[in-house]
């Protein structure tokens, strides 16, 4: 699955080489924690903060 986020406020006004979406990515995980009771594997593939167009996490069920 992939999850697109193109309005992260996390990643305004910042440049860095690597993801810097943390608090969307603890969100995503415990959500998905919340409603199914496991934990999926959670990738930043693409992040705003590093160039991209908007931010992506592609997320592997019963990973």
């Amino acid at each position: 699955m992939l999850l697109v986020d193109s309005t992260s406020p996390t990643t305004l006004k910042q440049t860095d080489d690597t993801p810097v979406c943390f608090v969307t990515f603890g969100l995503i995980r415990e959500c998905l924690f919340w409603a199914v009771g496991e934990e999926h594997d959670i990738e930043e593939r693409a992040c705003k903060a590093m160039g991209a167009r908007q931010c992506e996490f592609k997320i592997t069920i019963g990973g």
